[in-house]
This record gives C-alpha cells, structure tokens and sequence, in this order.
C-alpha cells in the first residue's frame, strides 16, 4: 500500500481530469543530506506522478547536478519546485504530509488549471510590485492554518513573476527555523527582514507585503 491511500487516490485522479495545463514537478532528492526526509517525499511525488499523465515529475540529485540546484536556487532537500513550462516561483521545502498535502495539491491545482481564487484588489495591488520579491512561510504539518499561509504565498507568486513564493517544513529545517526566530507557525517572512505570525486576510497580507519591502 501507498503514503496515498486508494480512496485518496481515486479522488484525485477524477481531481487532476479538470487540468488543461501539465504540471512540471522538478524535485531535488538526497541520499545524504535529510535522507529519510527525503525519500519519503519522493515516494509521495512519485505516487502523484502516477495518478496523472498530467503530472510529470523529474528528480535531480542535490549533490551532484549543482547546475540546477544554482538555477533554481535550492537551498537544501527535500526541495520540490512546481511550474508550468517556465519556473513561476513556487518552491516547498520539507515532506508534505499532513494538512501540508493540501498544499502541495492546491498548489498543483493551481499551475494545472492556470487559475486561481482571488480577489481583483489583490491582484491590483499585488501588480504594483515590481521588484524582485521573496516571501518564505514556516510551516507544520499538525497546523491547520498553515496551508492558508501557504496558499496565498504561492497564489501571489503565480500572478506577480516578481514574486518568489517558499514553503518552508519548520520542523524539518531547525537552521533556519532558529535563523528566522520561528517560534510558532505560521510564520511569515518577507525578503529576509520583515516578518510576522498568523494568518492575515490576503488584502492585509498584501500590506504587509508591500510594508516588508518598502
């Protein structure tokens, strides 16, 4: 049996019908750094991948292909990067299991079906950026408002390419968790300078996007 049960699996296939796009999952894997991390979240993409021929997953070695790790700026593995044809600014770091597997799959659902719920004051102020911008969330898997942090994120980087949107597993990456003063999740960082804790409404996220970059 599977990380993703039959049932579960039988969902998402009828799921990812609706897509009109392929999704790319490029998926930096490691036998040495994070090694059992790392292959359970390879184990949980394969499995994705065979759900859906509009799924293609490709995996590339953190150690040894240093020229797409430097293109994609992967700062360590597990790291998951998901994309259209083009890099888009989507990156997860960690296993996404627990409430994070919606993550993950809304954030598929997303390229997949080359739309997103948000609203037109969101997208208005969210276009004013146009400087390059990186906005990493911490995350848990046992945190039931972390994959609402999670999802603006990415939904910010899908419409805005100035926008870089990181997922990060805190318990996963206790380095940067300690770097970052990560004492409760979700936890929100805005080019490595501005912060703050909770979940936001997406027009009050925007502020403080805006704030964390002015």
């Amino acid at each position: 049996m599977g990380l993703i049960n039959s049932e579960n699996a039988k969902y998402l296939k009828e799921h990812f019908r609706s897509f009109k796009n392929p999704v790319n999952i490029l998926y930096f894997n490691s036998k040495k750094t994070n090694p059992d991390f790392c292959n359970s979240t390879r184990l949980i993409l394969n499995e994705l991948s065979s759900i859906s021929p509009k799924i293609n997953l490709k995996i590339f070695d953190f150690e040894k292909e240093k020229n797409e790790v430097q293109k994609y700026n992967i700062m360590m593995p597990p790291a998951t990067v998901i994309q259209s044809d083009r890099d888009i600014g989507l990156r997860y770091y960690g296993i996404p299991s627990g409430y994070e597997f919606s993550t993950l799959i809304n954030s598929i659902t997303m390229v997949g079906r080359g739309r997103i719920d948000i609203s037109d004051e969101v997208r208005k102020r969210s276009s004013l950026l146009k400087e390059k911008v990186e906005i990493m969330v911490f995350v848990t898997p046992s945190c039931p408002h972390c994959p609402r942090a999670a999802a603006i994120v990415h939904k910010l980087a899908f419409i805005n390419e100035n926008i870089k949107g990181t997922v990060i597993e805190a318990n996963e990456f206790p380095e940067l968790s300690k770097e970052f003063k990560v004492m409760t999740v979700p936890k929100t960082i805005i080019n490595k300078n501005h912060s703050f804790e909770g979940i936001y409404r997406d027009e009050r996220f925007v502020e403080e996007l805006i704030k964390g970059i002015s």
